[in-house]
């Protein structure tokens, strides 16, 4: 029996500890080219200014559908709440600039109703990004070379909740070197929504999005899991071998 609680024990933890809950993911390729995102699945307007348009590119970063978002065009979209302090997140996406959206920003956040856990500006002069945690004030980091227009680029961000760290990066969706790579320190707080705006100007061109996609990785909770089970076993484990010896 000693023997099977182990088991059952490490059982558990190689389960607990790969299994990812993927909270959140589009392409846009479920939808029809040329209408507005907004409607369509769980997608919605949080500005009037500009479009948020499902656009057709098939020479696009993964043909047929990407979002096309306008000069002050936003939209948001929601999932299964998650608390930072209970789970690991990894988020990602991609994105491209058109040939005349310089000069105009695209934001994303990952947050709650009041409160944003990340931030992420994307400066219109394609030199730096802005990182804001937490509702707090944002931080300017420059990027190794300036983005470029109609070239795909890929965001990645993970957050630990053992450590309250995020670790962001943007690298070239083709393979390259990131372009900035940061790890920083954030309060745990509980997530349920995704937002993506782009900055209202008198500048055409437009920001493209695809591959969005969230996950949740419950690795904290596990191990708290793990940890209460653990006499549990123990005392299986003990009383087993108590009934062995007493025959």
């Amino acid at each position: 029996m000693k023997k099977t609680a182990l088991c059952l024990l490490a059982t558990v933890c190689v389960a607990g500890t790969s299994s990812a809950a993927l909270l959140f993911e589009d392409d846009f390729d479920a939808y029809t080219p040329g209408s507005n995102l907004a409607g369509q699945g769980g997608w919605v307007n949080f500005t009037g200014t500009g479009s948020a348009l499902v656009s057709n590119n098939p020479a696009g970063y993964t043909a047929p559908n990407e979002l096309s978002l306008a000069a002050g065009g936003g939209v948001r979209n929601g999932f299964a709440a998650v608390s930072l302090a209970d789970s690991d997140l990894k988020f990602s996406f991609n994105f491209m600039a058109g040939e005349s959206a310089a000069g105009r920003n695209l934001e994303f956040a990952i947050r709650n109703n009041t409160t944003y856990a990340f931030y992420l500006n994307l400066r219109g002069s394609r030199t730096s990004v802005d990182i804001g945690l937490n509702n707090a004030s944002t931080q300017n980091h420059a990027l190794s070379s300036a983005l470029v227009s109609n070239a795909w680029y890929q965001f990645n961000a993970t957050i630990d909740a053992d450590t309250s760290t995020l670790t962001f990066s943007i690298t070239p969706a083709e393979g390259g070197s990131a372009l900035v790579t940061q790890a920083i320190t954030l309060s745990a707080i509980q997530v349920d929504r995704i937002y993506f705006s782009s900055s209202a100007s008198a500048l055409s061109g437009d920001w493209s999005i695809d591959n969005v996609s969230v996950a949740a990785i419950p690795e904290a909770q596990t191990a708290r899991l793990l940890l209460s089970a653990g006499p549990v076993l123990a005392l299986a484990g003990w009383a087993a071998r108590r009934r062995t010896t007493q025959r």
